[in-house]
């Protein structure tokens, strides 16, 4: 077997007997040269080119393997130009000037009192001037492709099916994002080489058969899955990961029937309705209960629910018994769903009792509508969570219209959420129309997040103060001017302790130097 390594370095050589038809051969263009190191059945003994000869193996391999790109052509970079495009039957005037070029080695390699013998010079042409053979001889050859490159660090976004719905119904990260990165590299290389080297890439590269083919489901492409599919039967049959639920996720249909109706595959759960649901793929959710049986759960109500997808709600509460009308009302009024709240209202009708959470939720997240909706046409009210959570948010009307016309009222939690997240004029209102009044946490919390208008605020007004943590956690975060206000007007807290606490942020590598120059200065020397 010939096995072929080459150097980045110009090919130099100190003998006086090179002659002019080499200096001027097309070999003098190559910036990189061969070494033809061992061939069966001559010994690598055979051949002993001179040490300054012997090229230095370069950095362009995969893992640093020296034997992974085996030809370099014009170019010093060797993600343009590879034997192994010679192999693919690229760039043919190359494939010839290489032949070129190694019979002009192989002659060096006699003229520098190598050891070659006919034979091996007629072995090594041979097999160098054979496409066949040099293609497996490469198959051999540790490296990539160049075009194959950008997929080395591609890794499946999706290990299991936990983590599809992790990523999905549980809402921790977009799925569009977790494939964006791999979809751009696919489509720029289908754009470069078509579908003609996707065999050729699950050879290279083994783990980008699972990643192909999840681009391919997810992204909608069933051309790549048809082609795949038509060469090898067993392929798409044989993935571990839940093919139609990621289809249905993404509302593709066309893949989903593939999938199904053509490949056979069985990769589907209740999580596929699920999904197709909290996303709206109303005929997604069609195909699945008219042709499969998993079903779904309580999330695909609430999930179309929660989103506002009134069709998909429609279809699930008239055809599937696994939804639960009160929950998903809860769902709809949080985020602001009237016209699927009406639905589910009329539904669930005004005689049976839902949950308070369904009010509390609406206030919480600002949904004043709802909340009046809500009073209107049920009779299962609210807590005083309601105001709370409103005044915490800052949601001043929906605040003001439950002081109107609910009984329920609030506690000392509204003022101290709202001083917390810099709610002034919700705290100044509290305090005029509301008697619950707050806690020590109002000044603690504003201290803590920055607001220094709420913290003086709540000094000239309120009488509940601080605890020594306002200092402390002011200190630590950096808020200079909380911190100044504190030690020049209140008394709780220890400068000192202050001072440990910003040191120990520094250290943690929060940027509080600022603060610790201000509570040194204001630390008394001992007496």
């Amino acid at each position: 077997m010939v096995k072929l390594q080459y150097s980045a370095q110009t090919t130099t050589t100190t003998s006086s007997t090179t002659t002019s038809s080499s200096r001027d051969s097309p070999s003098n263009k190559w910036q990189s040269y061969f070494r033809i190191e061992s061939w069966l059945p001559l010994p690598a003994s055979a051949l002993k080119p001179q040490p300054e000869c012997d090229p230095q193996p370069t950095a362009f391999t995969k893992e640093g393997d020296v034997d992974g790109w085996v030809f370099l052509g014009e170019e010093t970079d060797p993600s343009h130009f590879t034997y192994a495009d010679v192999a693919s039957g690229k760039r043919e005037q190359e494939a010839k000037d290489i032949q070129h070029v190694t019979k002009e080695y192989v002659r060096s390699c006699q003229h520098e009192h190598c050891i070659l013998p006919a034979s091996g010079m007629a072995a090594a042409s041979s097999v160098l001037q054979s496409r066949e053979l040099v293609t497996a001889v490469l198959a051999y050859q540790h490296g990539i492709y160049p075009d194959m490159r950008p997929f080395v660090g591609l890794k499946s976004p999706f290990q299991n099916q936990m983590s599809l719905r992790v990523v999905t119904v549980e809402g921790r990260h977009p799925t569009d994002v977790a494939f964006a990165a791999i979809h751009d590299v696919m489509t720029a290389w289908y754009a470069s080489v078509g579908h003609s080297r996707v065999w050729k890439l699950f050879a290279s590269l083994p783990h980008m058969r699972d990643i192909l083919i999840l681009d391919a489901v997810y992204s909608g492409d069933v051309s790549v899955l048809e082609l795949l599919h038509a060469s090898d039967a067993k392929l798409l049959q044989s993935m571990a990961h839940p093919l139609l639920d990621l289809a249905a996720l993404n509302g593709q249909l066309d893949v989903l029937a593939f999938l199904h109706l053509v490949v056979g595959h069985t990769g589907c759960t209740s999580l596929a309705m699920d999904v197709a649901a909290q996303y709206g793929h109303l005929e997604v959710v069609r195909f699945l209960h008219d042709h499969r049986t998993e079903g779904c759960s309580v999330w695909a109500m609430n999930g179309a629910a929660e989103n506002g997808h009134l069709e998909v709600v429609t279809f699930l509460h008239t055809h599937r018994a696994e939804s639960s009308l009160e929950w998903a009302l809860e769902y709809a009024a949080a985020d602001g769903r009237l016209a699927v709240a009406m639905y589910l209202s009329e539904a669930l009708g005004t005689d049976d009792e839902c949950s308070t959470r369904a009010m509390d939720g609406a206030a919480r997240n600002g949904h004043l509508a709802m909340v009046q909706y809500l009073h209107h046409k049920r009779h299962d009210g609210c807590t005083t969570g309601a105001m709370d959570w409103a005044a915490g948010y800052g949601h001043l009307e929906v605040v003001q219209w439950l002081h109107a016309n609910r009984r329920e009222g609030c506690t000392t939690s509204a003022m101290d959420m709202a001083s917390a997240k810099g709610h002034l004029e919700v705290v100044q209102w509290l305090h005029e129309h509301r008697s619950e009044g707050c806690t020590t946490s109002a000044m603690d919390d504003a201290a803590a997040n920055g607001h220094l208008e709420i913290v003086q605020w709540l000094d000239k007004h309120r009488r509940e103060g601080a605890t020594e943590w306002a200092l402390t956690w002011a200190a630590e975060r950096g808020h200079l001017e909380v911190v100044t206000f504190l030690v020049t007007h209140r008394h709780e807290g220890h400068v000192a302790d202050a001072l440990a606490m910003a040191t120990n942020s520094t250290e943690r590598g929060r940027g509080v130097q600022h603060v610790i120059a201000y509570l040194h200065s204001q630390v008394l020397p001992a007496p």
